[in-house]
């Protein structure tokens, strides 16, 4: 994974939200992707949304094709083979082909900007994998191949011919819709693969779309640590098989994306549908501060993993807003949201601390009447926040170390 989540953020503006955009673009481009499954002269049986930005295309043959998606805005530099984004990209590849053999055909460096070709040199991505691509063994690439193949070796830990067969199945691919372009595309997918849908106004398509990346956005942001070794091994193992349950709300498969697609065309209320941009930060990889201040309060680690999907919730409600409202108006929710939630669980800090054992379940529990007193007076808009969503942003701030359930403490994992 790669810093900000593969997004190239821009010097200006607030870096929170233009990553937001970012994850955004590609938990849309994840559902384009996946509209392939509903199409039967396709080679296409599901994908898999992994952490954030990976995505994976799971053939009929059982095979797989990794794609990982780099985003810039336009006007900014070409991508360039060593640019740190671009390597340790094309180095994860070759990692998980090490750890995954046989299991992957093809890999995807995919983006909606450009790669550099401007000369046939060593920042050329494209150039080099043409001549991997065409080099028999490792000891005939020699020149800037040469170079990029031990570049590669020396950041993974392998050999040169391990990166050389990885390279060999590795394609560049810069023909990705640009940033405001991602629901347009979305809707013209949906209404070419989905047969019920080809009738659709182009408003509702835009609704269709909506609850589209809202389930690929849960698929990508739910958090479980094991999730793709687990659905890797599935493939061969069939121990794995039988836990590959856990993981299963990563799995975009026909069954679910057709309900997707007609409860959305069913339904006549609002949807809680994730969408771009505004504010909240998406799922840490490693919640480590969360789980660190949540053990010191005394809570299970049960209560540990529903505060993820809280923030799955949360990060879901932004995203809604920010595709439905605006950029602006979206973020001027999340900021009056954050100060409540902030207010409130200082309240429930307050009423429920104790000095001689932890007292985070009370603490959890007066935060949620707080809620619903508050909810219940309507003297402050929650804009129909759930509890849930409301809670996710009780745990962003936990994360942040301005919410605590204990007696503050110096937090390890936090340096």
């Amino acid at each position: 994974m790669s810093d900000v989540g593969g997004a190239d953020v821009s010097v200006s503006g607030d870096g929170g939200d233009e990553t937001g955009r970012r994850f955004s673009y590609q938990y849309a481009y994840a559902a384009c992707l996946a509209c392939a499954v509903l199409l039967e002269d396709e080679d296409v049986v599901e994908v898999f949304c992994e952490q954030l930005e990976d995505v994976l295309v799971k053939r009929r043959t059982g095979k797989l094709k990794g794609i990982q998606v780099k985003t810039r805005q336009l006007g900014s530099d070409a991508w360039k083979s060593g640019d740190e984004p671009i390597l340790a990209a094309v180095a994860k590849f070759v990692r998980t082909d090490i750890d995954y053999p046989g299991q992957f055909t093809e890999f995807e460096l995919a983006t909606n900007h450009h790669f550099f070709t401007t000369r046939e040199n060593g920042s050329n991505l494209p150039h080099l994998l043409a001549l991997a691509a065409a080099a028999a063994a490792v000891p005939t690439a020699t020149g800037i191949l040469g170079k990029y193949i031990g570049k590669l070796a020396k950041k993974v830990g392998c050999t040169g011919d391990k990166v050389l067969s990885t390279l060999k199945k590795t394609q560049c691919n810069h023909d990705l819709p640009k940033l405001r372009d991602i629901h347009k595309c979305l809707c013209d997918a949906i209404r070419t693969s989905h047969i019920p849908s080809q009738d659709c106004t182009y408003e509702q398509l835009v609704r269709l779309a909506d609850a589209f990346v809202a389930d690929t956005t849960r698929a990508s942001t739910l958090h479980h640590e094991q999730a793709l070794p687990i659905y890797l091994g599935a493939l061969t193992s069939k121990v794995a098989a039988e836990t590959a349950a856990a993981v299963n709300g990563k799995r975009l498969t026909r069954e679910r994306i057709e309900g997707v697609l007609r409860d959305a065309r069913g339904s006549t209320g609002t949807l809680l549908v994730p969408e771009h941009g505004g504010g909240p930060r998406p799922l840490p990889r490693h919640q480590s501060v969360l789980a660190e201040k949540l053990t010191a309060g005394g809570l299970s680690v049960t209560t540990q993993h529903a505060a993820r999907d809280w923030w799955s919730a949360a990060l879901g409600q932004q995203l809604e807003w920010n595709n439905k409202l605006g950029e602006e108006r979206a973020l001027q929710r999340y900021r009056h949201l954050k100060t409540l939630v902030q207010s409130e669980a200082a309240g429930a800090y307050e009423e429920s601390k104790k000095e001689e054992r932890p007292f985070g379940f009370e603490m959890l529990t007066a935060l949620r009447r707080r809620f619903g007193e508050r909810r219940a007076s309507g003297d402050t808009p929650l804009f129909n926040s759930a509890d849930e969503q409301l809670l996710g942003r009780a745990a962003m701030l936990t994360e942040e170390c301005k919410v605590w359930w204990s007696k503050p403490f110096t937090v390890a994992s936090a340096g």
